[in-house]
């Protein structure tokens, strides 16, 4: 498995159940995947290469949610897949930490 990490630091951004952790942040992710809800996940373009791969492979929800793909783990995951064999750096932020793929 192809995991990286950069550097330490702490999200102290922000009040959700995430801040306060300390994590790894990554440097140069096109992706970020993190849990949106009890059983939803958010999947947020941050490159602009990210960007327009989103609007060429999958529909939004509606026109408002941009670059922002809200789904299930398995869609998550399924996605995450997709976007890797493309060659996409996605940076997931999980209950304990932040790991790069």
């Amino acid at each position: 498995m192809d995991r990286s990490t950069v550097s330490r630091e702490t999200l102290a951004e922000g009040s959700g159940p995430r801040s306060g952790i300390t994590t790894a942040r990554s440097e140069g992710a096109d992706f970020r995947i993190q849990r949106a809800a009890d059983l939803m996940w958010e999947v947020s373009a941050l490159s602009d290469r990210a960007a327009r791969w989103v609007r060429a492979n999958y529909q939004p929800v509606s026109p408002s949610d941009g670059d922002v793909i809200r789904t299930d783990l398995v869609g998550a995951n399924r996605f995450m897949g997709k976007a890797r064999t493309q060659g996409f750096r996605i940076e997931y932020i999980g209950p304990h930490g932040v790991n790069l793929f």
